[in-house]
């Protein structure tokens, strides 16, 4: 096993326009924590509260729309692209 093959276990890098951001899959996620999650076949970023996660566009997936949500994993950097 290579040491890249050791990160792509752990992290993920999700391409949002004009940057893009590392998810680590094994990091212990909280509330209060920036995750990444599929919306619509679509990778998406909000933040973790108890009753559920706020979206970029501040709008809150809670209750039974959480059932069928996947966290893919916590935020670890955002890089932006030049």
């Amino acid at each position: 096993m290579t040491p890249d093959d050791v990160l792509a276990w752990f992290f993920t890098r999700l391409t949002f326009k004009p940057r893009f951001v590392l998810v680590n899959k094994a990091a212990k996620i909280r509330p209060g924590d920036t995750v990444a999650y599929p919306y619509d076949d679509y990778p998406q970023v909000g933040k973790l509260f108890s009753s559920g996660i706020i979206t970029q566009d501040g709008e809150t997936i809670d209750g039974g729309g959480l059932d069928t949500l996947i966290v893919l994993g916590k935020i670890t950097a955002t890089i932006l692209c030049v």
